[in-house]
């Protein structure tokens, strides 16, 4: 049987990529980055309400370095909502499947696991997945 690949849709803002960063920070990305100033606070709803505010796409949610031992360290990287959007393109147009799961059937990104923030944040870094 063939397969095609065709593009895929899905509802993309600031508040989802408050979200992924959130997931990212929290579980996600500091076996090979340390993070600089993270407060989700300051993106998220001032009544206590669930949910993110609308941000800049060059807000910085907060900044990154790398720590692998051994690698080359990188210049700090600012993830903010155009980098995770860079992320999230590359991870839907045809990033290999990640455990298993077929990056193209995510309808809700904004309820991604943190392997899959991970991922997102490290193709919009490097523009590949080069850790884990």
């Amino acid at each position: 049987m063939n397969t095609i690949t065709v593009p895929v849709a899905v509802p993309f803002d600031s508040t989802v990529a408050g979200d992924i960063a959130i997931t990212a920070a929290e579980g996600g990305i500091g076996y090979w980055a340390v993070i600089d100033s993270y407060e989700w606070e300051r993106w998220s709803q001032p009544d206590d309400s669930l949910g993110n505010i609308i941000v800049a796409d060059d807000f910085v949610f907060f900044t990154i370095g790398s720590v692998v031992d051994g690698e080359e360290p990188f210049v700090a990287v600012d993830i903010t909502p155009s980098l995770i959007e860079r992320g999230i393109r590359l991870f839907l147009a045809g990033a290999p499947s990640f455990e298993r799961r077929n990056f193209a059937d995510i309808t809700d990104l904004g309820a991604m696991d943190a392997d899959e923030a991970d991922a997102v944040i490290q193709l919009g870094v490097f523009g590949e997945l080069v850790y884990g």
